[in-house]
């Protein structure tokens, strides 16, 4: 579902207002670049719905854009450097997603599927 930003929001608020965790928000919100920047009238998803569904898309290297970007700053609050958050998925950002694979136990593919996204947004939580 879509919901209109207002006066005072924070996506901290939003999420919480939504019973849903920041890192989902987030990561159902490619186009926000900077998480601590919304203003009213901004248009956000409020994911609504099993998650993993529509808002984990696959990256891997040479994927760009908005879902980079968020991938890259949840590794880097889950302590993996993936280089610049630039929204683009270069040989830093993989390595980073490699790194962040092997720890949790996941296969070490360097793609990002719904499983590598579902950790990272429980790390970030």
């Amino acid at each position: 579902m879509q919901y209109v930003v207002q006066p005072g929001d924070t996506l901290s608020s939003i999420a919480r207002r939504f019973n849903i965790s920041l890192a989902l928000l987030i990561a159902a919100n490619p186009q926000i670049s900077d998480p601590d920047l919304i203003f009213p009238g901004q248009i956000i998803n409020i994911p609504i719905g099993a998650p993993g569904v529509d808002f984990f898309p696959t990256l891997r290297r040479t994927s760009r854009g908005p879902a980079v970007r968020v991938l890259q700053l949840l590794l880097t609050r889950a302590g993996f450097d993936p280089g610049p958050i630039d929204g683009i998925f270069g040989p830093r950002t993989e390595a980073a997603v490699k790194a962040f694979q092997r720890q949790k136990g996941l296969p070490v593919t360097g793609v990002v599927d719904t499983n590598t996204w579902i950790a990272l947004i429980r790390d970030a939580v």
